[in-house]
């Protein structure tokens, strides 16, 4: 770490630049390449002059987070209108999370497969990134992401048989 470190403030006197942060995204993949399995963090020691996170532990960022509830919300509440359903959107909602690398899990970490049902619930979903996948004898498994989930609610109105969705990731 402490040669990593060296080489990178050599180069950039401690300085974040779009070029550091491309270096260490370099040297992250590098890392995963050789050995080291997701989700690992590693920072460079901050007396070292650089913070630059290399990767951040199991963590959904900011902008994804918001892009994917925007996603969200377009397919919920298009031009800011209630859209009703026939049926739960899932595919739709799987799709979205698929844009931005991350799939749905169930309790034993495996992507999920299953239904939805009754007139007016609520679920919550673990979700992780497709980079964090390790195949296992029973099937693949994935890392969760430790500060978000998704959030589905729907309702099923009694005089229509649409369903009322409202989804996010927290």
């Amino acid at each position: 770490m402490q040669k990593i470190a060296n080489i990178i403030r050599s180069h950039f006197n401690g300085n974040k630049t779009k070029q550091s942060k491309l270096i260490m995204s370099k040297i992250a993949k590098s890392l995963k390449e050789n050995g080291f399995k997701p989700p690992f963090k590693i920072k460079i020691a901050q007396e070292e002059g650089i913070t630059q996170k290399i990767y951040k532990r199991n963590r959904l960022d900011t902008t994804t987070r918001e892009v994917l509830n925007k996603q969200l919300y377009d397919l919920t509440t298009p031009e800011h209108k209630t859209r009703f359903f026939n049926s739960i959107p899932l595919q739709d909602i799987i799709n979205i999370l698929s844009t931005q690398g991350l799939v749905i899990l169930q309790e034993d970490n495996t992507e999920w497969q299953g239904m939805l049902l009754g007139r007016s619930e609520s679920a919550s979903f673990e979700i992780a990134s497709v980079d964090t996948a390790q195949k296992q004898e029973f099937g693949t498994t994935y890392t969760p992401i430790s500060n978000a989930q998704l959030i589905l609610q729907w309702h099923k109105m009694d005089n229509t048989g649409n369903y009322e969705i409202n989804t996010y990731v927290s």
